[in-house]
């Protein structure tokens, strides 16, 4: 059910928080992205993996999401792609960040 792969998505972000630690910053945003995506998954009821940011945020809008909730969203995605694409980057609040804006928006969709 929805219910379950959003509880799934949480649990998966909490095995992200773990590898904040490890110094493997690409896994690690590559799991936040994965938990993010299986949360809009189950609460939009469509695949959102490969879609642009700009079709997300059609689909969350359609969805009647919030506009400050959907930029915290692909807020998340954006520090996600340049975390893996750029890993070194990054300065050392950006890991701590993702996960706190990714936990928000999964908090804020349920709490709407």
């Amino acid at each position: 059910t929805r219910r379950r792969q959003a509880r799934a998505a949480r649990t998966r972000l909490a095995g992200a928080r773990k590898l904040q630690r490890t110094g493997r910053p690409a896994d690690f945003y590559a799991e936040v992205e994965k938990a993010l995506s299986s949360f809009l998954e189950a609460k939009l009821s469509a695949p959102v993996t490969g879609l642009t940011r700009a079709q997300l945020d059609e689909r969350m809008s359609q969805a009647g999401i919030a506009p400050e909730l959907r930029q915290r969203a692909l807020a998340v995605v954006e520090s996600c792609d340049m975390g893996r694409v750029a890993p070194g980057m990054g300065d050392a609040a950006a890991r701590p960040r993702a996960l706190t804006d990714a936990a928000a928006a999964m908090a804020g969709w349920d709490a709407r």
